[in-house]
């Protein structure tokens, strides 16, 4: 199997209303919108399974 890597830059809201969501703009930029707050990387573990289900991948194939 061929696993090709691809970056993706993302901007995260953490303690967002509006989350979970994606937003991708008209310029390709990506926001990431989670509730969980920026500390002990709750935010991030959020933001790595909010993008891995918006791409269409595993969990263990997204990392920071």
């Amino acid at each position: 199997m061929n696993d090709v890597a691809q970056v993706v830059v993302v901007n995260v809201k953490p303690n967002s209303r509006k989350g979970p969501l994606v937003e991708t703009g008209p310029d390709g930029t990506v926001t990431l919108y989670v509730r969980e707050p920026a500390t002990e990387g709750k935010a991030n573990k959020a933001v790595a399974e909010l993008l891995a289900k918006h791409l269409g991948v595993p969990k263990s194939k997204v990392r920071s």
